[in-house]
């Protein structure tokens, strides 16, 4: 606002025609649009010599006279201001103020010129693509893999009120494992992982976590309720199961894992050897896919501690079992 700067009272030394002129010079230097602002050095400086008394009796502050006179040492530089003091001195402030437009559309056009329509498209890289608008889907403890969910139709369970009974006729593992698939598919008809490959997996997590690198439980019941959300969202399938499961499994670690660098980073390299000699996934594997797995997950891996809790008494019954 030229108000406020009118206002301001800050020391200052007069400002003599060399010193003009060397300012309107510095100027078109560093100006956008500085090759029409050498023309107007020499009408500037004419200008100036007249004022000059002026400004010298006025030197201990910036007055409206002052203020108008270096904006016409910069008229063709539109929004471009220049402040010294001292005479022989550097410049004490270069700015550009681009003025209000009321319409939220239009651009000042010196900001015209200073958008390049296709810059972006070279020197930007956008992770937009991995962000989904709109409220997940909250995945608790039983939701996606029910643990009720272990027999097919050759077998029936009686819940009572003080046990439960189950009758069970022999059937082959493939033909059970074969109807468990199709009543998990039943339920989540879009979801592009088969239970048995969910549940190989998660076993596959507990080995590399609490067998191979010595992580907390609740790290690991993080990395199922990170997996199972994937799977949810319809972010897993067959080719990419392994990478992922990888990916939470290094997330909960980061996430969840205590003590000082040296200690995670030793159970960090742990884990990524463990990861190659289970699934066959490198530690460059899961560096490229890391970042797609956080943006999956929006970027929160804080989960309530009851949900934790449940996952980790479902790993503690599957170790005892």
């Amino acid at each position: 606002d030229e108000s406020e700067i009118t206002n301001c009272s800050l020391p200052a030394a007069p400002m003599g025609s060399r010193e003009r002129e060397d300012a309107a010079l510095f100027l078109a230097s560093i100006s956008l649009t500085g090759h029409h602002a050498e023309r107007d050095v020499k009408n500037d400086s004419n200008s100036s010599s007249s004022d000059e008394s002026e400004d010298e009796s006025n030197s201990g502050v910036f007055s409206s006279e002052r203020v108008t006179d270096l904006k016409a040492a910069s008229s063709t530089l539109e929004t471009r201001m220049l402040m010294c003091c001292g005479q022989n001195s550097y410049p004490l402030l270069s700015f550009s103020v681009l003025p209000y437009v009321p319409k939220k559309k239009m651009l000042h056009p010196l900001a015209k010129s200073l958008v390049s329509k296709d810059s972006h498209k070279h020197h930007v890289r956008s992770y937009n693509h991995l962000l989904r608008r709109g409220c997940k889907h909250k995945v608790g403890p039983n939701m996606v893999d029910d643990p009720d969910l272990r027999h097919g139709k050759h077998q029936k369970v009686l819940q009572l009120l003080s046990y439960r009974v189950s009758v069970s006729l022999y059937t082959r593992p493939q033909d059970l494992k074969r109807e468990i698939n199709q009543q998990f598919r039943e339920r989540f008809p879009k979801i592009r992982i088969t239970l048995s490959k969910m549940r190989s997996l998660k076993r596959d997590m507990v080995e590399i976590g609490l067998e191979r690198t010595d992580l907390d439980v609740s790290t690991v019941a993080y990395a199922h309720n990170y997996f199972e959300q994937l799977i949810f969202d319809l972010c897993v399938d067959k080719p990419n199961r392994k990478i992922w499961a990888a990916c939470c499994l290094c997330l909960a670690m980061k996430f969840n894992h205590s003590g000082n660098k040296e200690r995670q980073k030793t159970a960090f390299d742990e884990l990524a050897r463990a990861c190659d000699d289970v699934w066959k996934v490198g530690l460059r594997e899961i560096r490229m896919a890391e970042f797609a797995v956080f943006a999956a997950l929006e970027f929160h891996l804080h989960r309530h501690p009851s949900d934790i809790k449940a996952y980790s008494q479902r790993i503690l019954q599957s170790i005892q079992d």
